[in-house]
Formats: structure tokens, sequence, C-alpha cells
């Protein structure tokens, strides 16, 4: 499976030094402020549905993964 974090991931661990203005470690940075509410919704849906495993809940989860795809999921099953 090859994410956009999985290759972002990977130019980071093959070029870790900080750079200003760019490089991998910045694309990573942005990659995840811009996902901060998807994240946040994720952990939030995932503990909710630890705690009580209602529907609701499952469909919360459900939610939040699909909102996460297209950084975390296989870019090679896309359309």
């Amino acid at each position: 499976m090859t994410s956009l974090y999985d290759e972002l991931a990977r130019r980071l661990a093959a070029s870790p030094g900080g750079s200003r203005g760019g490089g991998p470690r910045f694309d990573i940075s942005v990659l995840l402020f811009n996902s901060r509410e998807a994240l946040h919704d994720l952990w939030s849906a995932a503990e909710q549905f630890i705690a009580d495993g209602e529907e609701d809940s499952e469909i919360a989860l459900r939610g939040a993964v699909e909102v996460l795809r297209p950084l975390y999921g296989d870019r090679s099953q896309r359309p």
C-alpha cells in the first residue's frame, strides 16, 4: 500500500534533515496540520467506540476513517 503519508514518510526517512521552506519534514507537518480536525475526530470516534461499542460510534468511526482515506489509504485503489 502506498498512501500519501507513506510516500512522505519514505522521503523523510531518506532525507531526515530539516530545510527551511520545503522538503519532506515540511510536507508532513502541513499534511498533519491540515488534517488536525479529522485526526481529532478519528481519535474521538475510536475512543467512543472502545468505550461503548454502540452502532452510532461505529458510524462515527467509519466516517472519520473515510475523511482521512485520501491521505492514509492506498493510492493505487483510487479511481
